[in-house]
């Protein structure tokens, strides 16, 4: 029987674009090794979708069949360090609602299809713990995790864990991609009470497992080689608040695994529908603007548009900015800070 409190992840890990829920009984070297397969995989199978002609800087990439078909491939032949030991594709809802839903316990549910009661008790967990802490070093690991999460309007993507330990000591995590109708804007969605007008989720998952010991051994040193400074860069640990906030020969083939080409992901895309938001809430474009919005990878490197009259935006200040890309007509929204202003067009950040 899984209670909350025996339930209780240690820590958070993002990796990358997903986030990951340690368990208590992983010990912190075991974490790390979990932690750096994960971020392996996802690093390869970054680069086998870009062969494949997708685009790894649009953020619904990953939230896609291929994304999904990518990470498989990545796993199957390149990461002979992690076993394939489960599959599924299952239907979880398919149906129409209108109302609240706890988007926690659905995602629970979905990996309960992969893990087993032990995954739906973690997020039952992290929705009771984060929906009522205040602990301020994890709401802004969170916020982290969210601003630099590859996400679309219909899409969430894929999620990952939680890492386990199973019975004969190994770890073992599940990576499930689903999607979903509704639109989440904000990472506390996940983990609270989330009001919607229509729902609909379909997932596709793969249990996976790791022999701590088989890592250490064969694929460590070359994982580590490969992967180099992303390891810092890209894994990111938080503690998770106390349970009283309730009340109570591989080496070769990871070195000769391709590597998405990271100098070219810098794209400039036109923007419509533009709209500004000061601090106060005053509008400006009213949704009206276009312009364009330049990207690396996830990151904002500077924005365009409008034309002001009264008011206009102040330099230094920042504004929520928001709009779509008029090659996808997917919504965008950033808080950028404004760095030149004119009658013409003002630039951020």
């Amino acid at each position: 029987m899984f209670t909350l409190q025996s339930a209780t992840p240690a820590s958070m890990t993002s990796v990358d674009d997903s986030l990951t829920l340690n368990s208590s009984d992983l010990p912190s070297d075991w974490v790390r090794a979990a932690s750096e397969a994960h971020l392996y995989v996802q690093t390869v199978a970054k680069a086998i979708a870009q062969q494949n002609g997708l685009d790894i800087t649009d953020p619904s990439l990953y939230g896609s069949q291929e994304w999904y078909e990518s990470l498989t491939a990545a796993i199957s032949k390149y990461a002979d360090f992690v076993e394939i030991s489960g599959d599924k594709n299952v239907q979880v809802n398919d149906s129409t609602h209108s109302g609240s839903l706890n988007l926690s316990a659905i995602m629970g549910s979905i990996m309960t299809l992969y893990l087993g009661p032990a995954a739906a008790a973690e997020w039952s967990t992290l929705n009771e713990l984060l929906g009522n802490a205040s602990d301020p070093g994890v709401s802004d690991f969170m916020n982290f995790w969210w601003s630099h999460v590859a996400k679309s309007t219909t899409d969430t993507g894929l999620s990952v864990g939680p890492n386990v330990r199973t019975d004969d000591s190994q770890i073992q995590w599940a990576v499930c991609y689903y999607s979903m109708t509704h639109v989440i804007d904000d990472w506390r969605s996940l983990f609270v009470s989330s009001t919607y007008e229509e729902f609909d989720v379909k997932a596709a998952g793969l249990t996976l497992t790791m022999n701590y010991d088989t890592y250490i051994r064969y694929a460590e040193e070359p994982v580590q080689k490969y992967l180099g400074k992303d390891i810092a860069d890209k894994i990111h640990t938080a503690p998770v608040p106390k349970a009283t906030v309730l009340g109570t020969s591989r080496s070769s083939r990871i070195l000769n695994a391709p590597r998405p080409v990271l100098d070219k992901v810098q794209v400039t895309r036109t923007i419509q529908d533009v709209n500004v938001m000061d601090p106060t809430g005053e509008p400006m474009l009213n949704g009206a603007g276009i312009g364009d919005i330049t990207l690396n990878g996830p990151d904002v490197q500077g924005l365009r548009c409008g034309v002001f009259t009264k008011p206009r935006p102040q330099v230094g200040k920042k504004y929520v900015v928001s709009g779509t890309y008029d090659d996808t007509n997917l919504p965008f929204k950033y808080t950028l800070q404004c760095r030149q202003t004119g009658q013409q067009s003002s630039f951020a950040p």
